[in-house]
């Protein structure tokens, strides 16, 4: 709205703390309105479908609003999330509701089920995404490196450092850019 603008650049101006305390009044009561939530449907039921939900409720509650888990085979006895509906009853209820993200838990050894749940899932225009493998696990993944510039891998465990490496680095800190660089 329009007091809600002014709030905005008055703060910005470095307004007094009167303008800045409404100003994160009204943010935080629009976040609990649900109108700066994002909405995230998780296709694929399974165990990676329930920690990616776990984990969406447990980093973001207040700005996450999850519709539920959808599916078109019948859920795993093992799994303890109740299916919300098949895919073609998430892409109706896109038509009518907003949606910011789908996030796929399929497996990727089912490359053909993949293309196919996406190509069906284009209609909605909204942005899909491939759920982490690792996303709620204990395994210590520590930083992504590139094998050739161009194929991500995520590093268990770092080569150890050269004794060498580690000095040049101490001593480049020190050094002017230029001879660095040179």
């Amino acid at each position: 709205s329009l007091e809600e603008m002014w709030l905005y650049e008055e703060a910005l101006r470095g307004g007094d703390l009167l303008v800045r305390t409404r100003l994160a009044a009204t943010v935080r009561r629009l976040a609990h309105s649900g109108i700066l939530t994002e909405v995230v449907a998780i296709v694929g039921a399974g165990t990676r479908a329930e920690r990616l939900g776990r984990h969406l409720r447990q980093t973001r509650p207040v700005s996450i609003d999850l519709l539920g888990v959808f599916d078109d085979t019948p859920r795993a006895p093992a799994s303890s999330v109740p299916l919300a509906g098949s895919i073609d009853e998430l892409i109706e209820l896109g038509k009518t509701r907003h949606i910011d993200w789908i996030f796929l838990t399929l497996p990727l050894s089912e490359e053909q089920q993949v293309l196919s749940v996406v190509n069906r899932l284009k209609s909605l225009s909204v942005s899909i995404a491939l759920c982490p493998r690792n996303l709620g696990l204990c395994t210590p993944y520590y930083m992504i490196d590139y094998v050739g510039d161009d194929v991500p891998v995520a590093l268990l465990r770092a080569r150890p450092q050269q004794r060498w490496s580690t000095a040049l680095r101490s001593v480049g800190q020190f050094l002017p850019r230029w001879i660095t660089t040179l």
